[in-house]
């Protein structure tokens, strides 16, 4: 029986499933408004109710490391990103509803 790579653990797509996509709203607010500071980008994308479309569109880079870890036949990253990507969704679903 072959060892699992070093990689190919639930953490490491938990991780990665909630980095990448917090890495795609800083760069939103980066390219989209660079002379406000990120509070005020915040509160602007709260008051203008776009926050749970940005955040639902960052969230699809988990697709790709889903499908990576998919064919390097990683499965329990697999599982970690599908972990990370429904709390993502529990996170939608609290500021779309609840703020």
């Amino acid at each position: 029986m072959a060892s699992k790579p070093i990689y190919n653990k639930l953490i490491t797509g938990l991780v990665l499933g909630i980095v990448i996509p917090s890495i795609c709203v800083m760069l939103f607010y980066l390219v989209r408004h660079p002379a406000k500071s990120f509070y005020e980008f915040l509160v602007l994308v709260t008051q203008m109710n776009v926050m749970s479309p940005i955040l639902s569109l960052c969230a699809l880079p988990n697709l790709g490391i889903f499908y990576l870890f998919l064919n390097k036949e990683w499965w329990y990253s697999a599982r970690g990103v599908i972990l990370a990507t429904l709390l993502w969704a529990v996170l939608v679903f609290l500021v779309k509803f609840v703020l």
